[in-house]
């Protein structure tokens, strides 16, 4: 009878096999986990720029604009409205406003004249509209001499996902007239709603004629 030494086979037994399953499945919840935070992190800085670069922006125009303008008027209107004139040359009187958050609305003469009147300075207002902790930023624009302005003539200018909590507006039409804003609010960015909020202080004054 012929006997032949039996060769030892080797291998992974079931329980090695489950054990190692497991250990895997638990790095790769890990590694998935960590992932899915990248990903949510790098969306919500990408729309927190985006809204603060549209804050930034709108500041910025504001600024622009006040500084080659004139005439600034400061006032509480519950929709908007101004008190314009019937002069083509002078459709707004300048008025001063304190500190606080009572005027809503800031008005004033632009550089830009009406396409038919060459003489007529068309008015630009910036309105703060909303209540309580919730507002927002709308912006209306005379296209023509004498167009008056109504709640419809408003458009909101802020990115939607900017909300502001409080706000403080300010109007000098002295010698050296002068706009000062302080803004407070947040943004709502990412699939998860996660709010940054902020801070923002500018004056913006009329450059000298």
């Amino acid at each position: 009878m012929n006997m032949k030494p039996r060769t030892k086979r080797s291998g992974f037994t079931l329980v090695e096999i489950v054990v190692s399953l497991m250990i895997f499945s638990i790095v790769a919840v890990v590694a998935l986990t960590a992932l899915v935070t990248i990903i949510n992190s790098n969306a919500k800085a990408q729309s927190l720029e985006s809204s603060m670069t549209n804050m930034d922006f709108i500041m910025d125009a504001m600024s622009r604009e006040l500084r080659v303008g004139k005439y600034y008027y400061c006032a509480s209107s519950a929709d908007g409205s101004l008190p314009l004139t019937n002069s083509d040359t002078n459709p707004l009187r300048a008025q001063n406003c304190p500190l606080g958050q009572t005027p809503n609305l800031i008005a004033f003469q632009s550089n830009t004249t009406a396409s038919s009147d060459p003489n007529c300075p068309l008015v630009y207002a910036y309105y703060f509209a909303g209540s309580g902790s919730s507002y927002t930023l709308e912006k209306a624009e005379q296209t023509a001499c004498g167009q008056s302005f109504s709640p419809s003539s408003y458009s909101p200018i802020l990115d939607p996902a900017i909300t502001l909590t409080n706000y403080s507006l300010s109007v000098s039409s002295q010698a050296y007239p002068l706009v000062s804003v302080q803004l407070s609010g947040y943004v709502t960015a990412g699939k998860q709603k996660n709010q940054s909020y902020f801070n923002l202080e500018t004056a913006m004054s009329q450059r000298i004629q």
